[in-house]
Protein backbone atom coordinates (compact mmCIF):
# COMPACT_ATOMS: atom_id res chain seq x y z
CA UNK A 1 0.00 0.00 0.00
CA UNK A 2 1.44 3.36 -1.01
CA UNK A 3 1.74 6.40 1.21
CA UNK A 4 -1.02 8.12 -0.78
CA UNK A 5 -3.36 5.16 -0.27
CA UNK A 6 -2.56 5.11 3.44
CA UNK A 7 -3.29 8.84 3.76
CA UNK A 8 -6.61 8.46 1.91
CA UNK A 9 -7.57 5.58 4.16
CA UNK A 10 -6.67 7.55 7.28
CA UNK A 11 -8.77 10.48 6.07
CA UNK A 12 -11.75 8.19 5.50
CA UNK A 13 -11.35 6.59 8.91
CA UNK A 14 -11.18 10.04 10.52
CA UNK A 15 -14.35 11.08 8.68
CA UNK A 16 -16.11 7.89 9.76
CA UNK A 17 -14.97 8.44 13.34
CA UNK A 18 -16.45 11.96 13.34
CA UNK A 19 -19.72 10.73 11.84
CA UNK A 20 -19.98 7.99 14.46
CA UNK A 21 -19.34 10.53 17.23
CA UNK A 22 -22.12 12.73 15.84
CA UNK A 23 -24.45 9.74 15.58
CA UNK A 24 -23.62 8.72 19.14
CA UNK A 25 -24.62 12.16 20.40
CA UNK A 26 -27.90 12.03 18.52
CA UNK A 27 -28.57 8.51 19.77
CA UNK A 28 -27.91 9.61 23.35
CA UNK A 29 -30.53 12.33 22.94
CA UNK A 30 -33.03 9.82 21.59
CA UNK A 31 -32.38 7.24 24.31
CA UNK A 32 -32.44 9.77 27.16
CA UNK A 33 -36.23 9.35 27.36
CA UNK A 34 -38.50 6.34 27.07
CA UNK A 35 -40.25 5.67 23.77
CA UNK A 36 -43.67 6.80 25.03
CA UNK A 37 -42.13 10.06 26.30
CA UNK A 38 -40.41 10.61 22.97
CA UNK A 39 -43.60 9.92 21.03
CA UNK A 40 -45.60 12.46 23.04
CA UNK A 41 -43.61 15.33 21.54
CA UNK A 42 -44.12 14.22 17.94
CA UNK A 43 -46.99 14.63 15.52
CA UNK A 44 -48.80 11.52 14.30
CA UNK A 45 -46.75 11.09 11.11
CA UNK A 46 -43.43 11.43 12.98
CA UNK A 47 -44.65 8.94 15.59
CA UNK A 48 -45.44 6.42 12.86
CA UNK A 49 -42.07 6.96 11.17
CA UNK A 50 -40.21 6.37 14.43
CA UNK A 51 -42.22 3.28 15.31
CA UNK A 52 -41.56 1.82 11.85
CA UNK A 53 -37.88 2.73 11.84
CA UNK A 54 -37.01 1.16 15.20
CA UNK A 55 -37.60 -2.50 14.15
CA UNK A 56 -35.54 -1.96 10.99
CA UNK A 57 -32.73 -0.48 13.07
CA UNK A 58 -32.78 -3.41 15.47
CA UNK A 59 -32.78 -5.87 12.57
CA UNK A 60 -29.80 -4.10 10.94
CA UNK A 61 -27.88 -4.17 14.22
CA UNK A 62 -28.54 -7.89 14.68
CA UNK A 63 -27.44 -8.67 11.13
CA UNK A 64 -24.30 -6.57 11.57
CA UNK A 65 -23.47 -8.40 14.77
CA UNK A 66 -23.98 -11.78 13.10
CA UNK A 67 -21.63 -10.77 10.28
CA UNK A 68 -18.96 -9.69 12.78
CA UNK A 69 -19.35 -12.89 14.79
CA UNK A 70 -19.10 -15.06 11.68
CA UNK A 71 -16.06 -13.11 10.53
CA UNK A 72 -14.35 -13.75 13.87
CA UNK A 73 -15.27 -17.45 13.83
CA UNK A 74 -13.93 -18.02 10.32
CA UNK A 75 -10.47 -16.69 11.25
Amino acid sequence: MSVTDTNKLRARVATLDKLLDDFDGQLDDLLARSLPETLLGLDTLQQAKLQVTIPYLVCDLVISELIVVQSNVSR
